[in-house]
């Protein structure tokens, strides 16, 4: 079921002004680098599809395109397979990942035939293939949507035909950055792109994705011929790593919620063993810091802490402790927070 957003509502108007005004400045280049961008760099076919050399229109036009997407073109997307499905007219959605082949058979239903992934998981390509969509993997950081990977999302809108799915993990913050750089792409001018940022969610903590969708130019013909697309990217491990902790973090937080007891609707999650591969992942992302990061004492310290909360997590979630395990789970989501501002979501936005 399809449900409009209401775009002319005072509150939301006001919103939008606030946004615009907050996103005027940043008129600058894309996001930095942060090691999300390896999914563009040359990789085999064994690797997943790996585009042809195609003769891109010149720089500012895409293919096909259609009259512009207007914020009133915007649909909610209800259907208890997918999550957080926002539409912004005939060729561009966004949500959170497709698990399971049911939620690949909902995106065919809607008629989507490309889904791509800016998550730093590996996706899920076979359940794709088996009801005949095309994957593309384009990870994305929060910190922005650089150079290569706005020119693969051009060159992805060139060489496919009907509508794409961009999906991040949970579907409020990089999947509709990527989408509404596709918009833009296609002819949406800056506010209309905003608003669909707004619409899905995105957070003003992450100045970087709001800044490049506001200051989106078109990429020039060589840089989106330069580009090679795959349906599985090479991720550092790093960045792979804490994709996976991402994943294990929310059965945490269901734990949490229901007072570190394992609920009757997720009856895998064991308040035992959960908070056991928090500690593993963070201890795995420890050893493979990024050089970039390797030799900042601050970066080492920031992860040396989490370990030791996840540790005061494990040992009270298995002690029965639900008092302790609380206060060692707020303790540890501070300090991933912290984490994440001084080295994840880029600066903010003058």
């Amino acid at each position: 079921m399809r449900r409009p957003i209401p775009f002319r509502t005072p509150f939301l108007v006001a919103l939008l002004a606030t946004l615009a005004l907050a996103c005027a400045a940043a008129e600058g280049d894309g996001g930095g680098d942060d090691g999300h961008s390896a999914g563009l760099e040359p990789t085999s076919p064994e690797q997943g599809y790996v585009g042809p050399e195609a003769v891109v229109p010149p720089s500012g036009s895409v293919t096909g395109a259609a009259a512009p997407v207007r914020a009133e073109d915007f649909e909610r997307v209800e259907d208890p397979r997918l999550a957080a499905v926002l539409r912004a007219g005939p060729r561009i959605y966004s949500g959170a990942v497709p698990v399971g082949p049911e939620a690949f058979q909902a995106l065919a239903e809607l008629g989507v035939t490309t889904v791509v992934c800016v998550d730093g998981a590996r996706p899920d390509v076979d359940a794709a293939a088996a009801v005949g969509l095309r994957y593309f993997h384009v990870p994305i950081g929060y910190d922005g949507v650089d150079e290569g990977a706005r020119a693969a999302i051009v060159r992805i809108l060139e060489e496919t035909e009907g509508p794409i799915f961009f999906h991040c993990h949970h579907g409020h913050h990089r999947g509709p950055a990527a989408a509404a750089v596709a918009l833009r792409a296609l002819g949406a001018d800056a506010d209309t792109a905003r608003a669909f940022l707004v619409a899905a969610g995105t957070s003003p903590d992450y100045p970087g994705l709001w800044r490049d969708v506001a200051s989106f130019t078109p990429p020039s013909p060589g840089e989106v011929a330069a580009v090679r697309l795959s349906a599985v990217a090479e991720v550092e491990d790093f960045a792979a790593g804490m994709a996976q902790l991402d994943r294990i973090w929310d059965g945490v937080r269901i734990l949490a919620d229901a007072g570190w007891t394992t609920p009757l609707d997720h009856p895998d999650l064991d308040p035992d063993h959960q908070p056991v591969l928090v500690r593993q992942a963070l201890e795995a992302c420890a050893e493979a810091t990024p050089e970039r990061w390797s030799s900042e004492e601050e970066f080492r310290r920031q992860m040396r802490r989490a370990v030791e909360r996840a540790f005061a997590l494990e040992s009270a979630a298995a002690a029965g402790d639900a008092a302790g395990a609380d206060a060692a789970f707020r303790a540890l989501k501070r300090t991933c927070m912290s984490c994440h501002d001084t080295y994840r979501d880029g600066e903010d936005l003058p």
